[in-house]
């Protein structure tokens, strides 16, 4: 007989249903990391980051990152994954600094690094294999989240996600003919005009906590 209990004190807890989120780029906070398994069983990292856009908030979006390059042996592919780990870092409110003079980080600190702290993120779509679509987060640098927020703002918000329509039926096969010449294209409509008002300020990139302090904690 099981004596043992379930304590839900510690968690957040979703009534389900999610929340819709726009396509765009957003201020956020991640809620966990922690070090898991892929499919194909190499550990990364997972982590689950929620929306702070007060219109959005609530809104949860996972990512995960490799712990380890797909060839070590291959001098670009391991640049490359580097690069995917100080936009992470970066997006927390780190510095390239901190990063090179903190030299080598475990995997197992990596978690404890980013666990509550404020990010900036991008969601975007991704089309499966099956033709579906998901959304997909990842970090942003600083720098280019300041500059594409003040983009999304001066055009009035972030994209919405139209429904998916339904897929549409095979076209009956129709005898060869020859094509007539394409109408010319529409031209391009003209940019919406900014507010009077002036751009929103987009909101502020992260604050560093010192990555030596939060090594050594």
């Amino acid at each position: 007989m099981s004596t043992g209990f379930l304590d839900f004190s510690d968690i957040t807890i979703s009534e389900g249903g999610g929340v819709p989120l726009p396509i765009g780029v957003f201020p956020g906070r991640v809620q966990t990391a922690q070090i898991v398994a892929s499919s194909k069983g190499t550990p990364q990292v997972e982590f689950k980051v929620e929306i702070s856009e007060p219109d959005y908030q609530g809104a949860v979006r996972t990512e995960w990152i490799n712990l380890s390059p797909s060839d070590p042996t291959d001098a670009k592919k391991v640049a490359s994954h580097k690069q995917v780990w100080a936009t992470a870092f970066l997006a927390v409110g780190l510095t390239p600094d901190e990063l090179r003079a903190a030299g080598p980080i475990a995997h197992q600190q990596i978690p404890g690094i980013f666990a509550g702290r404020d990010c900036v993120v991008e969601i975007s779509e991704r089309v499966k294999l099956d033709g579906s679509t998901t959304q997909r987060l990842r970090f942003l640098k600083p720098a280019t989240y300041a500059t594409r927020r003040a983009a999304q703002d001066a055009a009035g918000g972030p994209q919405a996600v139209a429904p998916a329509a339904a897929p549409a039926a095979p076209a009956a096969p129709k005898p060869l003919a020859v094509a007539a010449p394409s109408a010319l294209p529409t031209p391009p409509a003209a940019p919406a005009a900014v507010p009077s008002n002036g751009i929103a300020a987009p909101a502020a990139a992260p604050a560093s906590a010192g990555l030596a302090a939060l090594l050594n904690r």
